[in-house]
């Protein structure tokens, strides 16, 4: 089964990083925010399956973040609120927003998990009741299909790096890895000449099928084929 991602928004940093630990080592594609304006670049430019949410932030309240985000993106994303606030007006207010769990700090991180791995389980299980189109590669003739029914011909080379990102969907695969796929180069160890090559397809791709090509980045690990 592929690992869920997971973004941990908390303030302290200490408590952010062994939390963003403790998942990594348990097997999860994890990674840290410690404030609403990072969290929310991190949401554009990931496939993000959990959030864990402290309330008290410092450029915001996680209570409006919840709502905001239930408005924009519907029930895609699990919301797990860990938060000192630990008064009964505090916990209706979360799930009344769209928590779908609510913990109080000190919070215990195997419970956390317990509790990640069942909201997990439960937003996999509604998304194979409502499989959705998805993108498909045929390498033979180096065309992919896209969810709409649009096509496009893409080049050995794209094609190498597409197989690399969709054998592995919502897992990061590096830049030194995707380099690989690349023509020899006097500059086969500059990462930067991916860059161009993604830039290409993405746009070959949006023209051609209307459609975008569900690549994202994720800061400091790469590229992952989130469809």
């Amino acid at each position: 089964m592929t690992p869920a991602n997971i973004l941990i928004t908390e303030d302290s940093v200490d408590l952010c990083i062994e939390m963003v630990d403790f998942f990594n080592f348990y097997g999860f594609n994890a990674d840290g925010a410690n404030n609403v304006a990072e969290m929310r670049e991190k949401l554009q430019t990931g496939n993000w399956h959990v959030l864990i949410l402290d309330l008290n932030l410092p450029d915001g309240d996680g209570i409006t973040v919840a709502r905001q985000l239930r408005q924009t993106l519907g029930l895609s994303l699990g919301i797990i609120m860990v938060t000192a606030r630990g008064q009964l007006e505090d916990r209706i207010a979360g799930l009344t927003v769209g928590a779908d769990a609510y913990m109080i700090k000190p919070v215990n991180l195997p419970e956390l998990k317990a509790q990640t791995d069942q909201l997990v389980a439960r937003l996999q299980a509604a998304d194979f009741r409502n499989p959705a189109p998805s993108w498909r590669l045929d390498a033979t003739t180096r065309t992919l299909h896209a969810p709409g029914g649009g096509t496009v011909g893409v080049t050995s080379t794209e094609a190498k790096l597409l197989e690399l990102l969709m054998q592995s969907p919502h897992a990061p695969v590096t830049r030194e890895q995707l380099c690989q796929a690349l023509p020899p180069s006097g500059q086969a160890n500059d990462t930067r000449r991916l860059d161009p090559v993604l830039s290409r397809l993405r746009s070959n791709i949006a023209r051609e099928t209307g459609e975008a090509l569900p690549v994202h980045t994720f800061r400091n690990r790469g590229y992952a084929f989130a469809d």
